[in-house]
């Protein structure tokens, strides 16, 4: 039963995955994270969330914009490194929305924001400050 709700998730993800690539979402986000044992309730809400995301108004506008040129174009413009076109500064915009919503409640099976050997490690600057001198 697992197997039937990870690979709905699976397909619904890799329908968007163009889409957030091409918003710059981290690779590490858009799969499904390997290692963990999910329960279907897990598979269930992830899937609620990412179609409730497929349609949001970010999304669409996303996608809206994406259809106003074939991918070759966009690819086109990347390889060439050409900035500053309309539809160019409109899909920026729209994927800068789309990155906020992506945020908004993210199952962790999307993976985390950051690695996770980073969210609990502390910078070495931090014990020099409290550093005391004897007079």
């Amino acid at each position: 039963m697992t197997a039937r709700a990870r690979e709905d998730v699976e397909k619904l993800l890799n329908d968007i995955r163009v889409y957030l690539d091409w918003a710059e979402i981290p690779p590490s986000q858009i799969h499904v994270a390997d290692g963990f044992h999910y329960r279907i309730d897990h598979f269930v809400k992830a899937f609620d969330w990412l179609h409730a995301f497929s349609v949001s108004p970010p999304m669409v506008e996303f996608k809206r914009i994406f259809a106003m040129r074939p991918l070759h174009v966009w690819e086109n413009y990347k390889s060439i490194e050409l900035e500053g076109l309309r539809e160019q500064v409109m899909l920026a915009e729209a994927a800068v929305e789309l990155k906020k919503r992506w945020k908004v409640k993210r199952p962790r099976m999307f993976g985390p924001d950051k690695p996770v050997s980073e969210e609990f490690r502390e910078s070495p600057d931090a014990f020099e400050a409290d550093e005391v001198t004897e007079d």
